[in-house]
């Protein structure tokens, strides 16, 4: 699994224009975490292998990120894997 959370992080650390966040769960069931740039939200493309599984917008609202004045709290995502 700690393999898996560092691909999350470089994953993370690729979004544009000079991000910063921060993966706060990774495992098999879920990744949750948070990333902002200088525009706003950003796009986050999840690789396993370098292989993209997922392409998620971070903008999800987070009291704790908007308490914390990173931007207005919408810097958020979760993604679930697992099929609906």
């Amino acid at each position: 699994m700690a393999r898996l959370l560092d691909r999350v992080r470089m994953c993370v650390s690729r979004a544009l224009g000079h991000p910063s966040g921060y993966v706060d769960e990774c495992d098999r069931f879920r990744v949750s975490s948070w990333a902002r740039n200088e525009q706003g939200p950003a796009a986050i493309e999840l690789e396993i292998n370098g292989r993209t599984i997922a392409a998620v917008e971070a903008c999800l609202f987070r009291p704790d990120l908007a308490a914390a004045g990173i931007g207005d709290g919408r810097a958020a995502f979760v993604f679930d894997p697992s099929p609906t």
